[in-house]
């Protein structure tokens, strides 16, 4: 059941997304906007906007690049978020309300990333641990047995 709001006092400028700031009705996909927002930040560590670039920004420029330009936060090239939740954030953020991932789908995508992050930790900590092994085997070559090289 869709609230009949409209976008007059609907949450945080930064954090509304494009129908609400044109006084659109309000709907659940606008708090799939508003997640997209908040895992920005999440990744950054920093307040949406918060850039030298939009310091000097009004209310009035920021609503217009917003709805009329598409403005959406950047990705920082060096630390970009993995592929998986780039894209999530982007699909969550579109113009296009009806666009939008459903919160099932959204939460769906994020226990996927977690998965994958995870996993990929354990993958990283037994390559260490097998590393760590083959150097000291290296270290100390008068320590090497036949069976030491079944474990590679």
């Amino acid at each position: 059941m869709e609230s009949i709001l409209t976008g007059a006092s609907a949450g945080t400028l930064t954090h509304m997304s494009p129908e609400l700031l044109d006084s659109k009705l309000y709907s659940y996909s606008h708090d799939i906007y508003s997640l997209a927002i908040l895992l920005w930040e999440l990744w950054y560590g920093c307040n949406v906007y918060s850039d030298i670039e939009y310091e000097t920004i009004t209310t009035y420029l920021l609503q217009d690049a917003i709805i009329k330009c598409g403005e959406r936060p950047k990705f920082n090239k060096r630390y970009s978020p993995i592929d998986s939740l780039q894209s999530l954030i982007k699909k969550c953020w579109l113009a296009d309300p009806e666009q939008r991932p459903s919160a099932d789908k959204v939460s769906e995508k994020l226990r996927e990333i977690y998965r994958e992050l995870y996993i990929s930790d354990i993958e990283h900590e037994e390559r260490k641990v097998r590393f760590n092994a083959a150097y000291s085997m290296i270290k100390n070559p008068e320590e090497i047995s036949e069976e030491d090289f079944t474990q590679f």
